[in-house]
């Protein structure tokens, strides 16, 4: 039995809870102060933050136990009290973990490459000597890294593709750098491909910290790559080389891979991977493949629109030991500064940020946004109606019906293997049609089509395949749904105030609404929009 369950079973008085978790909170002032002068020194001991980090975590769990018990024995009046104190406290902890964590990642070395070209044109007929004309080109990329560090915790922009040549196909894997000046391809591939040669190129080689250069002649390619879903193609050159990157670069994991198609997202590289990267297509090239478009996930994270899908780069905040490169101010303090003034200190410098609770007040344009919502709101046939909160002309929006097209033939293609999907999903747009959810349209329907895919959970009991629709969908040079609409203010901040009108009254009842999101209905001058 934990020892949270122990105190529950046999409820302390709330006074000597109190005092328990205050000599707890003593010792974490005095760990939170070790780790300080720790990190201020000028060798910090990794060991030694380690350690202290372990204490912290489990000091951490205790104090969250306690703070549980205290907050449901107090008076209804303290509560409010009781969850800010508690609230506080814990974000200290959380932002020493965080500058524990982010040390002791930014201490562990990986090594790299640097390469410095000199480009030597084609050689002529008439056998002229060859000029070469200098130009320095940086090519940082990471070696083997270092076993400390978390498998798939950085997310490199790599991208799936096909090489055509000679009505031949052949699946390549891809990787974006914009510090590199030219692109490049594995000898094997472009063997394998039969691509053709179009020029050579003598490049000077620096290993990484060596002040001598190897030299090198590498054959330029021609090559013809296509979107695995469409028929969109592009055609660059790159030069041949036996190896892009030493070690093994990792797709995306198949939970950020799960989280990123519930909200819309198709990854072009999110299959099972060796790690190997067969192309990089460097600054030379990188703007004729990436589209402009970007979304940002959180301040860790962004997607990046390319010609051959979606794109990962950054790194998961979701795992607690990957902490990237952020830019921290120091604390400094007196050695003798007192405890009380140290907890003050610590307040004054961190917000909370939990839960989204701040003190700011909403923004004039998210007022506006929510008086029109609530004039657009009107209860019709048992069900609520709304418009949509338009940002843009309804106009500007393109129909996207080749696209939507073009994904619904790739469903269906993945649907003829699939029988338990396809018959789930036929009974999802079954149930949907009756309960006036969607509707068939006509051949000259105007409006905007969506593409849809199902996500699978066989994990859940009721709803084991979904239909989500990707409202971000859209050709190059055009708007999406998501970029014509609104998203209105963060609702989160309310979630606090939920919680404790929801703990003061003797007895909860919980209720939940059948597909809440699909039983609201939109408006009939918006659905032909």
């Amino acid at each position: 039995m934990s020892e949270a369950e122990k105190l529950k079973v046999n409820p302390e008085p709330i006074e000597k809870n109190r005092r328990i978790r205050g000599s707890l909170r003593t010792n974490v002032t005095k760990l939170i102060k070790k780790i300080d002068e720790e990190l201020a020194s000028a060798n910090p001991n990794s060991d030694s933050l380690q350690e202290s980090l372990t204490i912290l975590i489990e000091r951490e769990q205790k104090l969250g136990n306690l703070d549980d018990i205290i907050i449901f024995q107090s008076p209804d009046a303290e509560i409010e009290t009781e969850m800010e104190n508690s609230l506080e406290y814990s974000e200290q902890i959380i932002k020493y973990k965080s500058r524990v964590n982010r040390y002791l990642s930014e201490s562990v070395q990986v090594e790299g490459l640097c390469y410095s070209h000199s480009v030597v044109p084609p050689e002529s007929k008439n056998n002229k000597k060859e000029i070469a004309s200098e130009t320095n080109v940086s090519f940082l990329f990471p070696g083997n890294p270092s076993k400390d560090i978390p498998k798939q915790t950085i997310y490199y922009q790599t991208l799936r593709a096909k090489i055509v040549n000679n009505n031949c196909e052949y699946n390549v894997r891809i990787i974006c750098d914009s510090a590199s000046e030219r692109s490049y391809i594995c000898e094997s591939i472009a063997e394998r491909a039969g691509l053709k040669t179009v020029g050579k190129e003598k490049l000077k080689i620096f290993t990484f910290a060596s002040n001598e250069a190897s030299v090198s002649k590498l054959k330029r390619k021609r090559i013809t790559l296509k979107n695995c879903n469409s028929d969109l193609v592009i055609t660059f050159e790159a030069l041949a080389t036996k190896t892009i990157c030493a070690s093994k670069i990792s797709s995306p994991s198949s939970r950020m891979v799960e989280l990123l198609q519930n909200e819309g997202f198709e990854l072009s590289d999110s299959g099972a991977s060796s790690g190997r990267v067969d192309i990089l297509i460097g600054n030379d090239y990188l703007s004729a493949v990436l589209t402009g478009r970007a979304h940002r996930l959180n301040n860790c994270l962004m997607l990046y629109e390319s010609v051959f899908g979606w794109t990962l780069s950054g790194r998961d905040e979701f795992n607690e030991r990957t902490v990237g490169k952020e830019s921290a101010g120091l604390f400094i303090r007196s050695s003798d500064e007192s405890e009380e003034n140290l907890s003050e200190g610590i307040r004054a410098m961190w917000e909370i940020e939990n839960l989204g609770i701040c003190d700011s007040e909403k923004s004039e344009s998210d007022k506006q946004v929510i008086e029109r919502f609530e004039k657009n709101l009107n209860f019709v046939d048992n069900r609520y109606e709304t418009g949509l909160l338009w940002k843009r002309d309804p106009g500007d929006l393109s129909d996207n019906f080749d696209l939507a097209r073009r994904q619904f033939n790739k469903v269906r293609k993945e649907l003829k293997n699939d029988t338990f999907v396809k018959e789930q999903l036929m009974e999802v747009i079954k149930y949907q049609k009756e309960h006036n959810i969607i509707q068939e349209c006509g051949e000259n329907e105007k409006g905007y089509f969506m593409p849809f895919r199902a996500v699978v959970r066989k994990d859940k009991l009721s709803t084991q395949v979904r239909m989500v629709f990707n409202c971000s969908s859209c050709t190059k040079g055009n708007l999406s749904l998501n970029d014509c609409l609104d998203q209105g203010p963060n609702l989160n901040p309310s979630v606090l105030d939920i919680i404790l009108v929801f703990r003061k009254f003797k007895i909860g009842f919980c209720g939940d609404i059948e597909k809440a999101f699909l039983m609201i209905g939109i408006a009939e001058d918006d659905k032909s929009s």
